[in-house]
């Protein structure tokens, strides 16, 4: 900024009207300090979005280790469940 406060300096040493410098300089600021606020909005929105990916990862693989738990559940009840139907069979007859 320094450098562009002395080189307004030498344009108006030479005679220029540097006015609408100015203007321009600080309209560049204010479009520079919206992009900065824009991308930090977007950081954050990235961030969230990582972490509501990573917890649907987490749900997902819960979900399976449930439905895993589940089906060793099922298959081992399954010898039982023949165990009895056979045992009730013998007893029946």
């Amino acid at each position: 900024m320094a450098s562009f406060q002395a080189e307004m300096r030498y344009l108006q040493e030479q005679g220029l009207d540097v006015s609408n410098l100015h203007a321009s300089a600080a309209e560049i600021a204010a479009v520079q300090a919206e992009q900065a606020q824009m991308a930090q909005m977007a950081q954050e929105q990235l961030a969230q979005a990582r972490a509501a990916h990573v917890q649907q990862g987490q749900q997902a693989q819960m979900a399976q280790m449930a439905q895993a738990q589940m089906v060793m559940e099922a298959q081992m009840a399954a010898p039982q469940a023949q165990t009895v139907e056979a045992t009730g069979e013998a007893e029946g007859t």
